[in-house]
């Protein structure tokens, strides 16, 4: 089996944050063509499984940036990375009080400091979360990410003073400008990708993969075929092997028909 993994949010979905009825076509277009459809994403389950149901995806999904692989016919997950109590602890003692921190564990969503710029996020995710007033009410046994959401500049000044004082036990990741996400030491959407082809068996030159933002980087090292969409950051961009014109959802459109007309070399660096 040949697989295409595409991230969720500034890749497959428009701007309304959504699968749209042309891109359900394309998706079923690549099946067509032999290729497994699964997502890649930051998203935890209740956020992920709206589009997993509406693309009909049968096969795993690789969620919270790698944290998780998640089964959506057996509804359940068959790997799962966490943080020890003590590094969670630590995360949300360095973090200042004018971003919010949302904490994702196995039972529960806690926002810790919720400011302005969370209500945003948590409407376009669908996210359910319990509003607590400090880290001492968040159980913090079996905690999957902590994600920080603030303003562009707020995140831009923490983002690597915090990768510095938390080198230890944890990995930083900036999934868009106004997302800083705080996963399990070496857990990323690449190490996810690993395990997912491992699970279904399939080599690494046999997958694609697809996204726009700095997760996206190791997911599109690791795939035997890295796509960056029109949309992507530079830093991406250079580490794909190839870079579509179009943006978003077109992206995939352009590189299904790149698909037909025969794919360039894996190792090759090519823009569109």
């Amino acid at each position: 089996m040949k697989l295409l993994v595409t991230d969720l949010d500034g890749t497959l979905l428009d701007e309304e944050h959504e699968i749209n009825d042309e891109t359900l076509l394309l998706l079923r277009q690549f099946e067509a063509l032999g290729y497994g459809v699964t997502f890649a994403t930051g998203r935890s389950i209740p956020a992920a499984l709206p589009h997993i149901e509406r693309a009909r995806i049968r096969l795993p999904a690789i969620l919270f940036n790698g944290c998780m692989i998640f089964d959506p016919i057996a509804f359940k997950p068959l790997k799962l990375h966490v943080m020890r109590r003590h590094t969670a602890m630590k995360v949300i003692k360095e973090v200042s009080t004018d971003v919010s921190l949302l904490v994702f564990s196995k039972e529960n969503i806690y926002a810790v400091n919720p400011v302005e710029d969370l209500n945003g996020y948590l409407k376009r995710d669908g996210i359910v979360c319990e509003f607590v007033d400090g880290f001492r009410e968040v159980d913090l046994r079996g905690v999957i990410k902590i994600l920080l959401v603030g303003s562009r500049k707020r995140l831009d000044e923490l983002f690597e003073p915090l990768k510095s004082s938390l080198h230890d036990g944890v990995s930083v990741v900036r999934s868009e400008s106004d997302l800083i996400e705080v996963l399990p030491r070496g857990v990323n959407k690449g190490t996810g990708l690993t395990e997912l082809s491992t699970l279904l068996k399939v080599q690494p030159s046999d997958v694609i993969a697809v996204g726009d933002s700095m997760n996206d980087i190791e997911m599109l090292q690791t795939a035997g075929l890295g796509v960056a969409v029109g949309n992507a950051r530079e830093e991406v961009k250079n580490c794909a092997d190839l870079v579509m014109k179009e943006e978003r959802y077109k992206g995939l459109q352009e590189l299904l028909q790149i698909i037909k007309r025969g794919v360039p070399c894996e190792t090759s660096k090519t823009r569109y």
